[in-house]
């Protein structure tokens, strides 16, 4: 039997090495600050949201809203989601039916890159807006090309760069509105010089002003 080389198939053991155990607590507590302190305000309580390439959900755990969904390619998401998560492993290009315009706010964080081509992005956006309801939102926190340090797209599955400018073309030409765009917002990784911690997360998030100093990825609410 040929071994499979299809990276879809080896994403968990691609994350494995990526986040050993010992960097799950930071990463757990850094989102949820990130969460309480900043995305909370695009999203109200009663929402129905979205989390796509959900990971190890950081975001849809600790967000607050009224029903939470994850996509995500990798089994791995049943050991992270909490219980109140319905999980789909599915692709980002092929979302649930059942969801069609029954989503308030649909998240992604740190994905565009991980798509094989701009065309596949063109897909994944146009499934997000057919499962948006009107006047729906998408957030998305992306590494932005024009500010990410160059060992970032060292790693393996890191394939389709994009900026704040393309991102803002494409979802205006697929009909979205505009209606906040950070060209930089937060640094790409732990082991960026900012932050690392929890204490330094709320800190930065409360000094705007040091987003373009330290900011490496894009941060956009569009609308449907």
């Amino acid at each position: 039997m040929k071994p499979d080389t299809n990276i879809k198939t080896i994403l968990g053991r691609i994350y494995r090495v990526r986040y050993p155990k010992e960097i799950e607590f930071p990463k757990e507590a850094i989102w949820k600050v990130l969460c309480h302190d900043w995305l909370q305000k695009f999203v109200g309580r009663s929402d129905t949201v979205l989390d796509i390439a959900a990971g190890h959900c950081e975001f849809i755990n600790n967000i607050v809203c009224g029903k939470k969904f994850a996509v995500d390619l990798d089994n791995r998401i049943k050991k992270y989601a909490n219980p109140d998560v319905q999980i789909f492993i599915r692709s980002a290009e092929d979302l649930p039916k059942s969801l069609k315009n029954k989503v308030d706010v649909v998240f992604m964080g740190c994905f565009l890159e991980h798509l094989p081509s701009k065309q596949a992005i063109i897909k994944v956006l146009l499934e997000i807006k057919s499962v948006l309801r009107d006047g729906g939102k998408l957030i998305i926190l992306n590494p932005n090309i024009r500010f990410s340090t160059s060992d970032y797209w060292d790693y393996f599955d890191h394939i389709t760069p994009v900026s704040d400018r393309s991102m803002v073309e494409i979802l205006q030409a697929l009909g979205f509105k505009i209606e906040i765009c950070l060209p930089r917002f937060v640094p790409n990784t732990l082991k960026d010089r900012l932050p690392k911690s929890p204490f330094l997360v709320r800190l930065y998030l409360s000094m705007p002003f040091l987003f373009p100093i330290f900011g490496k990825q894009m941060f956009l609410v569009v609308v449907k």
